[in-house]
């Protein structure tokens, strides 16, 4: 191994990476870590769209660093499926989540954003990803999946343990314990179906044939954790931000047209998601020797840096445009819950602009943040001035 390819990075570890992937980009766009059995690190826009649009070469069967194959043995599909596989059980999810169904759901979301809003709007201070961040995509996955809404405790504490805790033995734990609820779920809904996602799964054929059991309950809990984490970090980094810059947090209460492309803007500055890809042979990966069975760690966030392609991209700019983030990832893995995230955000944040006070961070307690490859604030705490 090439020495100077290699860094002493590690996204298990409570540091930002901002800095180590900017010095990355400009030195070494591909790197090597030792961590976690060694891994590299693919850190420009060029390297990683390559990487992306090129799923013979770069497997998904390990989406995490260390390397853990879904819950146990299984697959979690489309996320750990590669072509031809892939595309038939793709298709199906995302068949539910087109621009005109999402669209549909836009009263409900925003009934669900107002309850959850209802709670806070009256508190001089609250923990805003915790009581609001959180709770929205909980809910809105959770409707959507017919779930009671009483078992919201449990979806954050298996959104913790199966994505922050990748790898160890509580992680696995977990999982058994999301599939068992699952598979009780999918009896209920085999005796009698209704109309929400499951029932949906249960009567949808995958090139002619119906879905098994097993990809089911994979299929029920992949939309559960997706659906969750990353609207979840998102929301909860905007916030955040708006917290720290009191004069864009003003800017958008003044000109609430200008909250989609402030979204875009969030998404693309704070992209929470990072993914792996397993290689399936030695390859040359912008001039670096990536061998066969070795692992490539992809930060969207990194991408979202790069200077190749964004005008200022460490500057936050409320109306960027253009503003081609791959926060949502890129080729065939890309998000399929895009409509759906987009639609949350936007309405989430121009709600709580609208009902909660000009608001700045706690001074008192401290920002606690989720590390691993799904980063973002996991407590914002705020205080709401009377104005």
């Amino acid at each position: 191994m090439n020495k100077d390819a290699e860094v002493d990075y590690d996204h298990h570890d409570d540091v930002d990476l901002l800095p180590l992937q900017k010095q990355m980009r400009e030195t070494c766009p591909v790197a090597y870590s030792p961590h976690h059995g060694g891994f590299w690190i693919a850190s420009s826009h060029a390297a990683i769209t390559e990487v992306m649009h090129d799923p013979k070469t770069y497997s998904s069967r390990f989406v995490t660093v260390p390397p853990q194959l879904g819950i146990g043995d299984l697959a979690m599909p489309p996320l750990t499926m590669d072509p031809p596989e892939h595309g038939p059980i793709k298709g199906v999810l995302t068949s539910a989540f087109t621009a005109p169904k999402v669209a549909k759901l836009e009263s409900m979301v925003s009934d669900l954003v107002e309850q959850t809003l209802d709670a806070v709007a009256d508190k001089p201070s609250f923990d805003a990803a915790q009581e609001f961040a959180r709770v929205v995509p909980t809910l809105t996955i959770a409707r959507l999946l017919g779930l009671p809404a009483e078992d919201d405790a449990k979806f954050a504490d298996w959104v913790h343990r199966i994505v922050e805790l990748a790898g160890d033995d509580e992680s696995f734990i977990a999982g058994m314990e999301v599939m068992e609820y699952f598979g009780a779920v999918l009896e209920e809904r085999q005796q009698e179906p209704g109309s929400d996602l499951i029932s949906y799964l249960v009567s949808a054929e995958v090139e002619g044939r119906k879905l098994d059991d097993v990809e089911i309950i994979l299929g029920s809990v992949t939309l559960l954790l997706a659906g969750i984490d990353t609207t979840w970090r998102t929301l909860s980094s905007a916030i955040l931000h708006l917290a720290k810059h009191p004069e864009q947090q003003q800017t958008l209460r003044d000109n609430p047209d200008l909250i989609v492309p402030a979204v875009e803007e969030f998404l693309r500055y704070y992209a929470p998601v990072t993914v792996a890809r397993e290689a399936t042979g030695d390859v040359q990966l912008q001039g670096c020797p990536v061998e066969a069975g070795q692992m490539v760690l992809i930060p969207f966030r990194s991408a979202n840096r790069d200077p190749n392609v964004f005008d200022h991209p460490d500057e936050f700019i409320l109306d960027r445009s253009p503003n081609r983030h791959l926060a949502f990832g890129l080729g065939i893995h890309r998000c399929l819950g895009t409509n759906l995230a987009r639609l949350e955000l936007r309405t989430a944040l121009a709600a709580f602009l609208r009902r909660i006070g000009p608001f700045s961070l706690d001074p008192e307690i401290t920002v606690e943040w989720a590390i691993g490859q799904i980063r973002g604030p996991r407590t914002v705490p705020l205080v709401v001035s009377g104005e």
